[in-house]
């Protein structure tokens, strides 16, 4: 098996535990920090909403730059996302979370593109089976 590939399915398993993570911690961090009960689940609407907002320019910066830097961007958005919501964290600021959990979800966004990668960097023609298997191979993280 091309490490390519395996370093690929092992960076989208990591991602989807992340994600998965942040979606669990932002409805609690929203409970603790909202001005309003009403907006408790908002850190989690934006960072969906930064995740839908980014897979398609994600996947044009890729095509135009390359996966390398296209990952490596989407990487620094995320990581600056993650710096800004442990600022925001301890400052408890409600506000500043919402912008971090976007930033985050913008990371999300070009991370999962990391399958597709992996189904390029594969010595084997694609075919149903092996363009499903990275997927599933990162569910088992």
């Amino acid at each position: 098996m091309n490490k390519n590939v395996l370093l690929l399915a092992c960076c989208q398993g990591l991602i989807t535990t992340g994600n998965i993570l942040l979606v669990t911690i932002s409805a609690l961090v929203g409970q603790l920090l909202s001005p309003s009960a009403a907006l408790t689940t908002l850190p989690v609407a934006m960072q969906m909403a930064g995740l839908l907002m980014a897979t398609i320019p994600a996947s044009l910066i890729m095509a135009k730059t390359g996966r390398k830097l296209g990952f490596s961007l989407g990487n620094l958005i995320g990581i600056s996302g993650t710096l800004l919501g442990v600022w925001a964290l301890r400052e408890s600021d409600f506000a500043l979370f919402c912008v971090a959990t976007t930033l985050i979800g913008i990371g999300i966004g070009f991370a999962t593109l990391y399958r597709f990668a992996a189904i390029e960097a594969s010595d084997k023609p694609a075919t149903p089976f092996r363009s499903s298997w990275p997927v599933v191979l990162s569910q088992r993280f």
